[in-house]
Parts: structure tokens; C-alpha cells; sequence
């Protein structure tokens, strides 16, 4: 009868105490993670990386980001001498080649991989998903994983690269580096036989950063291609607070 009575009060207690959650980040614990105040410690942070800001700042100050990166413009983790770089066809960000088979990669693929450099430099809103690396890459301490990615973006990104060539499925540790830039260890071939298709490009060519979220799902996904509001915000705000929200 003890026992029955001691388990009764231990239910009604738990029931009537409030719900603690907490999540560790960066060696840091987050507590009470449904309480909107802790927020910002997710949603006001940048991937930790050599050309990123520390955190989150606007750039609408004269003509703002250019190119591809403009969007990010009211928001940014990237600097405007980032963005110019990124939208460079001229330079190889971080070294990389996306020419590493034989003749030039399609203009229209290409944008699409600006357009990439763009949201992991600049967005601000991936807190969420960042992980530390393991410190084989000079350029960032931190990627992302498993960023939810709409299928509109990742099957447009395919449609305009399934014929280009590449030699490796993995781009983030697939290549060799031969000084400083990347080469091929394997025969090229094009994007369809590499990848097969949409979601197996997007989800493994830069090593699982971002997840298809297929087109009848009710789950919130982010763009790389959108109208930023009239107050320079992006609808990925929205996307990312969804998400902190279920941490």
C-alpha cells in the first residue's frame, strides 16, 4: 500500500512539473529549449569557418551582397568581399575545382553550385545542424549535416547538372589534393551515373549536408533560390525556428 502510495504522488509531480528539455551545442547545454528565450543561442549563430562572421549581421549597407549571395543581404554569416568571391566563375572557392574532369562544367550547373557557396557561407540559419569537424579541413571547423533542403531546389540543381561530369559521389572527401586544389582519383563520368538521381546527388555530394524533403511532405524545408521579404528577412527564418522549436 506504501509502494502503490509513494508511486502515485512521484506521477502526480512529474505531471504538474514543468517540462525541462536540453540540448548540448558547441560544449555549451541549452536548457529549456521550449522556452522561445533560448532561440536565439540557435538561431543567431554562423558555422564556424575562415571566412565566416561570428554572428549574423545585416549588409543592406550600399548595394548590398552581390549576386547569387544578395538574398542574404538583410542577414548574413558571409562579408561582401565573400560574396564577390563566391560569384568570381574566375575563382575556385576554397581551392575548389568544379572543372575537375576534362572541358567546362555547364553554365547553368554552375549557378546552382554559386548559388550552394552562397547558403553555407552566408545563411544564418543552420544552427541546428552544425557539427564540429574532425579538423582535415583548413577552411571551416564546423559543416553542417542533414540541412532539410525542398525537392523543388535539389531536383532544379539535378535537372540542370545530371549531364556534367564529375568522377566521385563524395566531394567533401572523395578527391585527392594535388597542390591545393582537387583532382580525381577515379574515371569521370556524368552526374547521372554517378548519383543516379535528385535526392542521391543533393544527399551525398557534399558528405550528407542536406536531406531531400520530397514534395508531398509536410515537413518545413529550406531554398537556396528566394525573394527576401520587404525587411530583407528570408522565409528560411521561418524554417529554422520550426525546427529549434522540436530540439
Amino acid at each position: 500500500m506504501l509502494t502503490f502510495l509513494l508511486l502515485h504522488i512521484t506521477v502526480i509531480i512529474l505531471t504538474l512539473s514543468p517540462r525541462i528539455n536540453s540540448v548540448m551545442y558547441r560544449g555549451e547545454k541549452i536548457l529549456n529549449t521550449n522556452d522561445t528565450s533560448t532561440l536565439p543561442k540557435l538561431l543567431d549563430i554562423c558555422v564556424g569557418g575562415k571566412y565566416h562572421k561570428v554572428k549574423p549581421s545585416s549588409e543592406l549597407s550600399e548595394e548590398g551582397l552581390a549576386g547569387e549571395c544578395s538574398k542574404w543581404s538583410g542577414r548574413a554569416c558571409c562579408s561582401k568581399e565573400t560574396a564577390l568571391a563566391i560569384n568570381n566563375l574566375n575563382v575556385k572557392w576554397h581551392s575548389f575545382d568544379l572543372e575537375h574532369c576534362d572541358g567546362p562544367i555547364s553554365a547553368k550547373c554552375k549557378r546552382h553550385f554559386v548559388r550552394d557557396n552562397c547558403f553555407f557561407e552566408c545563411s544564418p540559419n543552420v544552427g541546428p545542424w552544425i557539427r564540429r569537424l574532425d579538423g582535415q579541413k583548413k577552411h571551416s571547423s564546423e559543416k553542417f549535416f542533414d540541412v532539410p533542403l525542398c525537392a523543388s531546389e535539389c531536383d532544379a540543381w539535378w535537372s540542370d547538372c545530371k549531364e556534367d561530369m564529375t568522377c566521385t559521389d563524395n566531394w567533401y572527401y572523395g578527391f585527392k589534393w594535388v597542390n591545393g586544389t582537387n583532382t580525381c582519383k577515379n574515371d569521370c563520368k556524368s552526374f547521372e551515373a554517378i548519383f543516379q538521381n535528385a535526392k542521391n546527388f543533393c544527399q551525398k555530394v557534399w558528405y550528407h549536408s542536406y536531406k531531400y524533403v520530397p514534395a508531398n511532405s509536410d515537413e518545413p524545408c529550406f531554398k537556396l533560390e528566394f525573394e527576401p521579404r520587404a525587411d530583407g528577412s528570408n522565409p528560411n527564418d521561418e524554417v529554422a525556428k520550426y525546427y529549434v522549436r522540436l530540439i
